[in-house]
């Protein structure tokens, strides 16, 4: 079964800092409305949610951490080719293969410290998104 990227964000925040979990549906609220820097849902790659809380929390960047990721993982064409067929409904984050979703962990990794995130909560969040992933694929396979 394909995670959402919402559900996909919930396991991040869950596992790295569930104090900000009841912030959580404000942050997936404004990411599919584009409140984010570039303005249109799903598509900036950088910067935060901008909600009205520091950027300091995980759940101000998580999405954009999450898109960013997965543009790298599957390149930016492709992330945003998808983003605009998926615009209105909850996405759900594409097929990967083992290999790319391995790779989702140093990607994840480099965004989230470029994020701003302490190291700790950075590893923390690439585990949680690269381990759900890894599931995904192996059980697509």
């Amino acid at each position: 079964m394909a995670l959402t990227y919402a559900e996909l964000a919930r396991l991040a925040v869950e596992t790295a800092a569930p104090e900000e979990l009841e912030l959580l549906p404000d942050a997936t609220a404004a990411w599919y409305d584009g409140k984010g820097r570039g303005g249109r849902p799903g598509r900036w790659t950088g910067g935060a949610v901008e909600f009205g809380l520091d950027a300091a929390l995980l759940v101000e960047v998580v999405f954009p951490l999450l898109t960013g990721t997965m543009a790298e993982v599957l390149g930016e064409r492709v992330t945003a080719r998808w983003f605009d067929r998926k615009r209105r409904r909850a996405p759900e984050v594409p097929a990967l293969t083992l290999e790319q979703a391995q790779r989702v962990r140093e990607e994840c990794l480099a965004q989230a410290l470029n994020a701003g995130l302490k190291p700790h909560r950075a590893a923390l969040v690439a585990d949680a998104v690269s381990g759900a992933l890894l599931l995904q694929a192996a059980d697509e396979r």
